[in-house]
Order: C-alpha cells, then structure tokens, then sequence
C-alpha cells in the first residue's frame, strides 16, 4: 500500500531538500561539526547539541579564535587563505577520523566539506 499522505516520494523528498536549503541546516550542521572538531570536547555530543542551539561555531575555539560566520562563508564565493587552510585541514582531520575508525563521517559530510573547500578555492578545486 502506499504511504499515508498519498506520496509518490520524488515530490517530498524535493520539499525536504527545499526545507533544509531555505533553513540552512546542512551548512549549519556542519558548522556545528567544525566547532567541535576545531576544540574536540570530551562530550562530543553535548558540545555538537551546544554548537547547534548557539548558532553553530560561534564560541570561540581553545584558540580564542571565533569560527567564521555561516552569513560570510556563503556570501562571497573565494574564501581567503586562512579560510582554504582551515577547510583543508578539516577535510583532511574527517578523512584521517574515517581511516582510524570508518563511518566516523558519512560520505554525504565529507563531500560536503570537500564542496566547500573547493567553493573556497573559486570553485575550481
């Protein structure tokens, strides 16, 4: 039988997809999950579930250094070097986690993170 709502499913999994692009949730996610790699807390969880209700890597790092913020990133495509360095090494830090124990990240986040890095390198990669 089909589902209730009377879905053929290509319909709302488009609606879902418009859903989470006019929230921001999977830049904002993945904010979150730079926040927490860029300080590695002992509860990862509970500092992923902080990043997120707190407007994702707005604390600032061990470092003293804030994150930058979602509104910049995706306004200018072209991140300048400090920004390239740091996705760099964040898709090199999830690459590294997947190795030591695979699943840490899913596909779908590392390419996200790959994307970015290349939407920061200009697009070219």
């Amino acid at each position: 039988p089909p589902p209730p709502g009377g879905g053929g499913g290509g319909g709302e999994l488009a609606s879902a997809e418009e859903y989470l692009s006019k929230h921001q949730v999977h830049e904002k996610l993945q904010e979150a999950v730079n926040s927490i790699l860029s300080t590695m807390p002992d509860n990862a969880l509970e500092a992923l579930s902080k990043a997120i209700t707190s407007g994702a890597g707005a604390p600032a790092a061990k470092g003293g250094k804030a994150a930058a913020p979602a509104a910049a990133a995706a306004a200018a495509p072209g991140g300048s070097e400090e920004e390239i360095k740091a996705q760099g090494d964040l898709v090199r830090t999830m690459k590294e986690a997947n190795k030591a124990a695979p699943g840490t990240h899913s596909k779908e986040d590392l390419d996200a993170a790959i994307a970015k890095l290349k939407a920061l390198k200009g697009g070219g990669g």
